[in-house]
């Protein structure tokens, strides 16, 4: 078996928290190893040879990233800024929906686009004008076609009964999935976290709003790990989103990382908070999964929800899910796409936009597209990689999409990988199988570090002259990783 180096996966690791605003989930390869765009001259090139693909594809998400929050919660790592200027957020608004027309516009599509979906995220879209962007998009795109629309959202902007009026009027409201941020419902927890404390007391408010305009799909958004949460408080809330019927739970473990405000106040996170994280979210998942809450890949949803695509396949847009796969355009500051063919050899690219709030305005005033990382995938190996990586970030690994996709056990395809896999994990009795699946047992933190075995040689090989040449005098502390202190503080060799 050949060697696999655990400390170069560590600084992997590191420096995505430090420089990705994307997600806690590790995308392939890492954006600090990606190429810049060269605008001037790739520009013309690419727009030259996708219009050739566009006829082509059968599926086109859009995700649109919505900058804005009125506060900045303190476990945020997303591109989001405090604003309060709502001069600012029609400003950015119209920047939205202009990026969204060229992109419409390069497709040279007959008539109206055809979109499969809309994700907003943010930042918070329900502050923006929504009424706004759906009726003036709605003149290059074709609403009707799409299947759904999810939009994210704190709960105080759904306590107003017109936030979510615009659906109903349009006819789109049956084809939406609300997504609400509570992280917790506990009034300590929330006012450390620098947000509305009293969720809990407007949240039946919200519902009959929902109710009213006929949101047939809500999502709550809760974490695991917050300042001055307990295990208590967690299971609390958890069970009141149950008896409350919501349809979808998202549950995380919140990762006090470089990109969030907090970690400038206190970087380290002690065993004791480690231990209570990692029991605390077993047992909350445990609750949700028995109350007829089973795991779809991302998400946790009622068993009568059979009707929408599920987070996976919209939002996060697994390699997996498609037989083709989707075509994900991100409009925004920081927002990352797939384009499946980059030029007349057919290959997919990963898109990111730049992560600065006036490089952005400049870029889409003058007419330019916002891109400035580019990777591109050559070969069929390589998705395969990608979805490796992104499917570890549930601390498991089901083969079965692999294996449906590709028609192969991927531990054929990648027998090193999983050798090292098997036996590093078997020695921290962290290793376990069931059928298909490889669980991990709850190792919160590791998966995301060993997920880099299915890096290639060459993708490692870059990150590795990358980091020597730009980032060799860091100090690479993890400890801020809700993880198995013991994989990470033990010298291991490599194996």
């Amino acid at each position: 078996m050949k060697k696999f180096d655990l400390d170069l996966f560590k600084k992997i690791t590191y420096i995505h928290f430090l420089t990705d605003y994307s997600s806690n989930d590790f995308p392939y390869p890492p954006l600090f190893v990606r190429d810049d765009f060269n605008e001037e001259k790739e520009l013309r090139d690419y727009l030259k040879n996708i219009k050739k693909r566009f006829s082509e594809i059968s599926g086109l998400n859009i995700y649109v990233h919505f900058p804005f929050c009125k506060y900045k919660c303190v476990f945020c790592r997303q591109f989001s800024f405090a604003c309060q200027d709502f001069k600012l957020y029609d400003e950015y608004l119209e920047l939205l929906i202009k990026e969204l027309k060229m992109w419409v516009e390069a497709m040279k599509l007959k008539g109206k686009a055809k979109i499969r979906s809309i994700y907003l995220g943010g930042g918070t879209p329900t502050n923006f004008d929504l009424k706004k962007f759906f009726y003036k998009i709605s003149e290059f795109i074709d609403l009707k076609s799409i299947e759904q629309i999810d939009i994210e959202s704190t709960l105080d902007p759904l306590s107003n009964p017109k936030t979510l009026s615009f659906l109903k009027r349009l006819k789109l409201n049956q084809k939406s999935r609300l997504v609400m941020g509570a992280q917790s419902f506990n009034e300590e927890v929330l006012k450390a976290c620098n947000r509305y404390p009293y969720q809990k007391r407007i949240f039946r408010e919200v519902m009959k709003n929902i109710k009213k305009n006929k949101i047939p799909v809500v999502g709550i958004d809760l974490m695991a790990g917050l300042p001055l949460q307990t295990e208590e408080s967690l299971i609390k809330d958890v069970k009141f989103i149950i008896n409350e019927k919501v349809e979808a739970i998202h549950l995380y473990v919140f990762c006090k990382n470089p990109l969030t405000p907090l970690w400038n106040k206190n970087k380290k996170t002690s065993q004791k908070e480690r231990e209570m994280v990692k029991e605390t979210y077993g047992l909350a998942r445990r609750i949700i999964e028995s109350n007829d809450y089973p795991f779809t890949g991302g998400e946790w949803i009622l068993r009568r929800d059979k009707k929408f695509l599920n987070y996976q396949q919209v939002f996060i847009g697994s390699p997996f899910e498609e037989k083709e796969d989707p075509f994900n355009i991100s409009i925004g500051p920081s927002a990352g796409g797939r384009l499946p063919f980059y030029s007349d050899d057919k290959f997919c690219a990963d898109i990111r936009n730049v992560s600065d709030l006036n490089i952005y305005k400049q870029k889409i005033l003058n007419q330019n597209f916002a891109i400035e990382k580019i990777w591109k995938f050559k070969d069929e190996t390589e998705l395969k990689r990608k979805g490796l990586v992104r499917i570890m970030r549930y601390s498991f690994l089901d083969k079965r999409p692999y294996i449906k996709k590709y028609g192969a056990d991927p531990e054929k395809d990648f027998p090193q990988e999983f050798e090292f896999l098997e036996k590093t994990l078997t020695r921290l009795g962290k290793f376990e199988r069931k059928r298909d699946v490889i669980n991990f047992k709850n190792n919160l933190g590791g998966h995301l570090i060993l997920s880099k075995v299915f890096y290639s040689p060459e993708v490692l090989k870059r990150c590795k002259k990358v980091i020597e040449e730009k980032y060799k005098n860091l100090d690479f502390d993890l400890s801020f990783l809700p993880h198995n202190e013991d994989f990470f503080i033990k010298k291991h060799e490599k194996i």
